[in-house]
């Protein structure tokens, strides 16, 4: 008899009841008998189980003697809070024990939440006159360790009290089991209070004041910063007062526009708060604020960008040539889009290479959006790229090409000057455009002949190196307007056997050329270059009086049959430059 019973297993007890008791904190009472067949004398020993229902906590054990029936109450429990208790038992002389029983569940008696919610808020804008959307959001228990007892209250609902601060009486109130609400205020000042509640009781306030639309925050924080660990984010401030000691540190990724995706953490009594690294996503812009407590005053928060995990750009800049010149190009770009950064941009280098040519770069700050090239061949063809760098490496955009002119663009080189009677005096330097078909004849000492370009004609180009006033309209907007060509005005690219003949000619043709028409499209010789004359670059002209002008034409007829015959090269021979003047009647 002795040996069957160190043998013997029994068959697993059924609990009865687990239950609380009404009034009675932290307990439960657990009931539950042995199977028939066990014998009535035969003394037990059992062993109960119980953990929390929703947690991962440790298991807890009580071990007794009993007898066939037994009852035993579970103290020290969490208030409000579900038990799963399961039981199992073994004769005083076995050595085996019975399976467990099957789980029965109950709850803890309730109290009220012992703890304020952690209340934040998001401010919108004005939608419209005296209306703005204040997101309200808030956690529960937030600062309590996870092995410590927690505050006690199963919540059922939140109680959301809202008031203008010079109007007590004018109290709202609203209710919500979620954890945020959108609260539509006018521009006066608001106190705002929830408290969490269950059938026990309420918790006490969390109290946040919403300013006016005209109210200006203080600035309390003079700066902070931010940096990564193996396992943290750490961010460190510095305040101006040193009497705040709560804050709010708030974080969300850039491109987060929903005010209620934004996390947020109170630190108390310090200057530096960390979280784990896993809180926040790589390759990802966060913004960072930190927002000082004072009362039930927020102020003016400081904000700064951070990466935890920077990789290079997904994306390259794409490169805008625009219209190069003979030996320049304005090279733009456009930012790289936010979500394709993956990093902070630290600066951009444009890579250009000629055909058959080296390849060279110029490197320039992040906030540089365009460059110009300098020093380029004429009528080339070149291949330009810019890569956008971060602190994990760079990212080329697509090649482009574009080919340089031949010859320099009289126009972008013209600049203009105003005339004593606020016509504009256009001044080309010494540039020949890639304006075909331009015919040159007869534009040689004109006094008064007239260029007319009709509308249709815009896109022509002017004869290189000649002075024009513009009577009508700017030239950047009127470029078909009446066009005079200054008097006296030479060519300034002419053959040197040519120099001397232009001198004698030139009052005769002045006196009967008054009345003339040229068209843009009756140009077509090209000018020549002299080699004397090569350092010249631009043509001067002067305005003045008509009766000074008419006296120099009586001196001119003079003259002219004086002049000295032109000898080729001979030494110490004056030589014209294109430093010539253009007399101009000043009207």
């Amino acid at each position: 008899m002795f040996f069957f019973s160190i043998l013997e297993k029994f068959e697993p007890p059924e609990i009865l009841s687990v239950k609380k008791i009404t009034g009675i904190k932290q307990l439960l009472t657990v009931t539950w008998k042995m199977p028939e067949k066990i014998i009535p004398s035969q003394d037990l020993i059992c062993r109960v189980q119980y953990r929390k229902s929703y947690s991962n906590s440790s298991v807890s054990y009580i071990n007794f003697i009993l007898k066939k029936t037994g009852s035993r109450n579970l103290t020290g429990l969490w208030d409000s809070t579900e038990y799963s208790v399961a039981i199992r038992c073994r004769s005083v002389w076995s050595t085996f024990w019975s399976e467990w029983s099957k789980e029965e569940r109950a709850s803890t008696e309730e109290k009220a939440p012992s703890e304020k919610v952690d209340l934040w808020r998001v401010i919108e804008s004005s939608h419209s006159a005296g209306s703005r959307s204040v997101h309200l959001m808030w956690k529960v228990y937030i600062l309590v360790p996870l092995n410590s007892f927690p505050p006690s209250g199963r919540i059922l609902g939140y109680k959301i009290q809202y008031f203008p601060e010079n109007n007590a009486a004018l109290k709202m109130t609203n209710s919500s089991t979620d954890k945020k609400i959108i609260l539509l205020l006018n521009e006066e000042a608001y106190i705002i209070s929830i408290t969490a509640y269950n059938s026990a009781g309420n918790s006490p306030e969390a109290i946040l004041r919403i300013p006016s639309t005209d109210e200006k925050a203080p600035q309390l924080i003079e700066t902070v910063r931010t940096f990564t660990t193996n396992e943290e984010v750490v961010v460190e401030w510095i305040t101006s007062e040193p009497e705040v000691d709560e804050y709010v540190v708030e974080w969300y990724e850039e491109l987060e526009t929903e005010p209620f995706s934004r996390s947020w953490q109170y630190v108390s009594n310090s200057t530096n708060w960390k979280t784990n690294k896993r809180d926040f996503k790589p390759f990802i812009c966060y913004n960072i604020s930190v927002y000082p407590l004072y009362g039930t005053k927020v102020a003016a928060p400081y904000s700064i960008q951070t990466y935890v995990q920077e990789k290079k750009p997904s994306a390259g800049p794409v490169a805008d040539t625009g219209i190069p010149g003979k030996n320049e190009v304005t090279i733009k770009w456009k930012e790289i889009s936010k979500d394709k950064r993956n990093g902070f941009i630290t600066n951009y280098t444009i890579f250009y290479k000629p055909e058959d040519g080296k390849e060279l770069n110029e490197t320039v700050n992040s906030d540089v959006l365009q460059y110009r090239l300098k020093f380029l061949q004429a009528n080339t063809q070149y291949t330009v790229y810019i890569m956008a760098s971060n602190g994990a490496g760079g990212t080329s955009g697509e090649p482009k090409t574009f080919k340089t002119l031949k010859f320099g663009n009289v126009l972008e080189h013209c600049f203009p000057e105003e005339s004593q009677e606020g016509s504009l005096l256009m001044n080309c330097e010494n540039h020949v455009s890639e304006c075909r078909d331009i015919n040159t004849n007869g534009m040689i000492n004109r006094d008064t002949e007239m260029l007319y370009n009709e509308e249709a004609e815009d896109s022509k180009c002017f004869s290189p190196c000649m002075s024009y006033i513009i009577t009508d309209q700017d030239i950047r907007s009127q470029m078909h307007s009446a066009l005079i060509p200054a008097k006296e005005i030479q060519p300034t690219e002419v053959l040197e056997e040519d120099l001397c003949e232009s001198q004698q000619t030139s009052i005769k043709n002045e006196e009967n050329d008054h009345d003339e028409v040229l068209k843009l499209e009756d140009f077509s010789e090209k000018a020549l270059f002299n080699p004397y004359l090569k350092n010249s670059v631009k043509t001067r002209e002067f305005l003045i009086s008509e009766n000074l002008l008419e006296r120099n034409k009586n001196e001119s007829k003079s003259q002219s049959n004086v002049l000295p015959p032109c000898q080729q090269n001979a030494t110490g021979q004056s030589y014209i430059t294109l430093d010539m003047f253009g007399l101009s009647t000043a009207h």
